[in-house]
């Protein structure tokens, strides 16, 4: 919970009841950009990833996040996570849960975790039709 950016005001804005006008109030001005991360950049490689990236970019306000930069490392807080989670289900129709967000937490390893659930839905599909056809043949 450290401020990202400081503005020094040589006085505040005030409403006419004397209370702080936050509307008021000046933007700050944020470098957008990618902190230093012990990983170098590693640009999205397939569209699932892009669509990832740009995700965790819009709700951590960077201008580009890469494949393996860790959610953490990115300065994700667990706010962001929900946001991040809820936008993946938005964008991707996939539902991930708080734990898949941990034990994943770059893009890449996202990506595997989504692919993964595809997988199983899709053998449980063949299951399902497999087990369909052997009841037709009683």
């Amino acid at each position: 919970m450290i401020p990202t950016a400081f503005v020094a005001l040589d006085t505040l804005p005030l409403t006419p009841t004397g209370k702080v006008d936050r509307d008021a109030l000046p933007e700050t001005v944020i470098s957008r950009g990618r902190p230093e991360l012990d990983v170098s950049y590693a640009a999205p490689a397939s569209p699932l990833e892009r669509t990832l990236a740009g995700v965790w970019a819009d709700v951590l306000g960077l201008d580009g996040v890469g494949s393996q930069d860790d959610f953490a490392d990115l300065g994700g807080s667990s706010l962001e996570a929900v946001r991040i989670l809820a936008q993946v289900l938005a964008t991707c129709g996939e539902e991930l849960s708080w734990t898949d967000m941990f034990a994943c937490p770059t893009v890449a390893g996202m990506v595997v975790a989504i692919l993964q659930r595809r997988a199983q839905r899709v053998h449980l599909a063949a299951f399902e039709q497999i087990l369909a056809e052997v009841e037709a043949l009683r």
